[in-house]
């Protein structure tokens, strides 16, 4: 990734959805209350998420950014509502 984040901020990218025919669906429902996605780069003051997290942030949570092709999240770290544990 050639984009790094100020401050607070994060890139994630967003978890594929299920495409059905020419319609894209969210795999786990429907209607998508929270977005799940992997931490990709992060900047130099956040404290609680680091790249390789896999976390959920709210829909209309950031900015959309799309850099070579694939679609990323631009987001502040305090839009995280929760981690996904790694057990």
């Amino acid at each position: 990734m050639d984009l790094t984040p100020l401050f607070s901020r994060l890139i994630v990218k967003t978890k594929e959805l299920e495409k059905v025919g020419s319609i894209y669906i969210p795999t786990d429902s429907k209607q998508m209350k929270a977005t799940e996605g992997d931490v990709i780069a992060v900047g130099s003051e956040c404290d609680t998420v680091k790249v390789g997290d896999v976390v959920f942030y709210g829909k209309y949570s950031g900015a959309e950014i799309e850099r070579d092709g694939k679609k990323f999240v631009l987001m502040n770290e305090e839009d995280v509502l929760c981690f996904v544990n790694k057990n």
